[in-house]
């Protein structure tokens, strides 16, 4: 007996072994040319954050653990800067070895890129094994779901590629809802919060879907309604939701303070140009090899990787023939032929939440084949009633997990189809052929990326450096070019002026066109202010041009800024301290863009918004402004220092001058203008007939130190 039963144990590991191997094998190929130029393949954007993200992580763990989240971009603004984007503490701990072994994060990334795919397969080949025990049909759905469009289509967002964890997690609850052992509870636990600390779309994802799941199988299920009924249960799920709150709390926290203290959260409109339309669910990335050029028409002018939702027929084929059968039967002696819905736990769960992933995809409101229809789709309720979820402004991401779903039930089909065949192998294998066509695509652009010795020696100098200090690099505010620098940042750490992120500052515009102007008056005296040591100019990106203007104006400042060092193309200018200039004056958070009234710049502010002022030295000043409230008259408390230092109300009739005495400390000093009365949005005053959706208390302009 026990001999037997070694050899079915060894059975089972060969199986699994060459599911894994044949997923690492499909992944080469279908990501080919990718396996080639794991070192140095990287694109600007969204990759390059995230390398860039990965590789602070490990900087951070192994230099200054609990300062995680104050990261080095958008200086002067040092506190939770990593919170403005993912964290990807899961990916960091992959990346973790294989940074501090060979020094290149691009290579950490790319790794867990393929990482991604090989386990999302494993994943789902484990949990179908587990639901339906055939490895042929198991080992078909980890296909359809590793390699599905959706995965294709983020081949950028590292943060929606990891999705691999949820197989495992769902595995490892529906073990635990059923036999209630601790093993399978702690499994729970270590890939839900795996899953969760991968991105927080996927935390949202992940914490949706356990939800739908529980509360499927506690209707569906009478022995898991018992066994959630029994106190040790509840103890042992309590355990685990307390242990995961624990776990995760430390990296959620940040955030919260970031959305309080800046008011980052997307709007009904940003939700609404990323809903899915009930059409994306037909089409393709244009890359894709047979239906790309019938996608091609539609979504050649917009973001298509994020309207790119097309399951694939034969998946959608296997998951139909996996709910419904035909039957034959009579009705008056007649024989008729009618089409029935199989049913089964596992299927009613997966449909549920195949429907549930469908509506939210949609987002709000309801996007049907290029019309709008204004009805109020669920997404709403979440978007207005669940905390963080204002953070998200891509509904349509949503489909990876009505991929997932699908793809379950595509296993039953193929399990169905394939159970009582004597030729299973063959047919599995013709229809892996069928999926695997389906999902060819032109191979993803790159850009080789300088890594190690090859880049630039602008930063290999910065690197050699070992004190701490600022740096802006020109031309800035260019999404690509700010997000090559946060990659290239990773080579000497130096605090950065620029950033590339999901959320930036209010500021960052207003700095960004002040620097822009280098070496004007403004533009130095503000980087003088807020501490920046050197300007590097990139001659090349900012045109020749451009380029020339300044190296002829610098010759002006040449008190005040001096060109020191030229590498190539790149030029590096040092700012001499001062302490005559002027003290500068920012708009930190809370604030709107500025808007021209007559000539005069003029902000809008939320109830609660921050001026942030850089001063060389410590001494007494004059803050004056004008401000006017929207609509109706409001209180308008000026704190300094938390302290509050005045209270005046302001009439909404027209602008009255606001004048206070303030003590500046060397350094940043934050002046809060807060309104207890709150704010109010032009579009919800029906007498205003005015679409704009922005919540307003006060219009402020001219704000000077005198």
């Amino acid at each position: 007996m026990v001999p037997k039963l070694g050899f079915l144990k060894a059975r089972i590991g060969i199986s699994h072994l060459s599911a894994i191997v044949l997923y690492i094998f499909l992944t080469i190929v279908l990501t080919f040319p990718l396996i080639l130029h794991m070192n140095d393949w990287l694109n600007a954007g969204d990759s390059s954050l995230n390398t860039w993200i990965l590789a602070w992580g490990v900087h951070s763990l192994t230099t200054d653990p609990l300062n995680l989240f104050n990261a080095n971009m958008f200086y002067p603004f040092t506190q939770n800067t990593l919170a403005f984007s993912e964290h990807l503490f899961a990916d960091v701990l992959i990346a973790f070895p294989v940074i501090l072994i060979t020094h290149n994060p691009v290579l950490a990334y790319n790794l867990i890129l393929i990482l991604s795919f090989i386990l999302s397969g494993y994943g789902m080949f484990l949990l179908i094994d587990y639901y339906i025990k055939d490895k042929y049909s198991a080992f078909i759905v980890g296909i359809i779901f590793a390699f599905c469009t959706i995965r294709f289509a983020h081949f950028g967002h590292l943060q929606l590629l990891t999705v691999q964890w949820i197989p495992f997690a769902l595995l490892y609850l529906d073990k635990f809802l059923h036999g209630g052992r601790y093993k399978d509870l702690t499994l729970l636990y270590v890939f839900y919060v795996l899953q969760v600390l991968s991105s927080w779309y996927l935390a949202f994802y992940t914490t949706i879907v356990i939800g739908a799941y529980i509360f499927s199988i506690f209707i569906l299920n009478k022995e898991i309604y018992g066994n959630l009924s029994q106190r040790s249960y509840q103890l042992k799920l309590i355990l685990a939701l307390t242990c995961s709150a624990a776990t995760v709390a430390p990296f959620a926290i940040p955030y919260f303070q970031v959305a309080q203290e800046y008011g980052f959260e997307r709007s009904l409109a940003e939700v609404s140009s990323f809903s899915a339309d009930v059409g994306d669910y037909f089409l393709t990335m244009i890359g894709n090899l047979i239906y790309g050029s019938i996608s091609t028409p539609i979504q050649l002018n917009r973001n298509f990787c994020e309207h790119s939702l097309f399951p694939g027929i034969t998946a959608i084929i296997l998951a139909l023939y996996g709910i419904f059968c035909f039957k034959k039967f009579k009705i008056n002696n007649q024989n008729k032929v009618g089409m029935f819905f199989l049913g089964g736990e596992k299927r009613d769960i997966f449909i549920f939440i195949l429907i549930l992933s469908f509506i939210l995809s949609l987002g709000y409101p309801l996007h049907f084949f290029g019309h709008i229809i204004n009805i109020d789709l669920p997404y709403k309720f979440f978007w207005e009633f669940l905390p963080g979820f204002k953070s998200m402004r891509v509904p349509s991401r949503f489909g990876i997990i009505f991929m997932l779903s699908l793809s379950v039930l595509a296993g039953y089909g193929l399990n169905r189809l394939i159970k009582f065949r004597s030729h299973k192998f063959v047919i599995a294998v013709i229809i892996m052929l069928f999926i695997l066509v389906e999902n060819l695509y032109i191979p993803v652009a790159f850009e080789t990326t300088p890594v190690g010795q090859e880049i630039p020696d602008v930063y290999k100098w910065l690197g050699n450096d070992t004190n701490k200090f600022a740096i802006v690099e020109i031309p800035i505010g260019n999404l690509w070019y700010d997000s090559r620098y946060s990659y290239f940042s990773t080579y000497h750490w130096k605090s950065l002026v620029n950033g590339y992120s999901g959320f930036s500052p209010d500021y960052y515009p207003e700095i960004s066109s002040i620097i822009q102007t280098f070496p004007s008056n403004d533009s130095i005296n503000t980087l003088q202010k807020i501490g920046v040591k050197y300007v590097i100019l990139h001659s090349k990106l900012v045109g020749s041009n451009e380029s020339m203007r300044i190296q002829k104006e610098i010759l002006n400042y040449n008190k005040s800024a001096k060109l020191i060092m030229i590498f190539g193309d790149d030029y590096v200018y040092r700012l001499n301290e001062t302490r005559d200039s002027p003290s500068i004056v920012l708009p930190f958070t809370g604030f709107y863009s500025s808007e021209d009234w007559n000539g005069v710049p003029t902000r809008w502010t939320k109830s609660d918004a921050v001026l942030q002022i850089y001063s060389s030295n410590n001494y007494t000043t004059e803050l004056s402004l004008q401000a006017l409230s929207f609509c109706s008259p409001r209180t308008l408390e000026v704190y300094v220092s938390d302290t509050l230092a005045m209270q005046v109300t302001v009439p909404s009739t027209g602008f009255i001058n606001v004048t206070m005495p303030i003590h500046l400390m060397k350094g940043a000093n934050k002046v809060r203008f807060y309104v207890p009365e709150g704010c109010e949005r032009p579009s919800d005053k029906l007498e205003l007939n005015n679409p704009d959706s922005r919540c307003l208390s006060m219009a402020v302009q001219n704000i000077t130190l005198t």
